[in-house]
């Protein structure tokens, strides 16, 4: 079920964040969950 939901997660905080497109989100988020993961090790 993620599938459905994290699409409508982005558009929602692309339009909060007022950004074009998704890439800008998932990128920061996917720095994110690698900065969290090396700091686990």
């Amino acid at each position: 079920m993620l599938y459905v939901y994290v699409p409508t997660e982005l558009d929602r905080l692309k339009s909060v964040r007022g950004v074009s497109s998704r890439a800008p989100l998932v990128e920061e988020a996917l720095r994110e969950f690698i900065e969290r993961n090396q700091a686990e090790k």
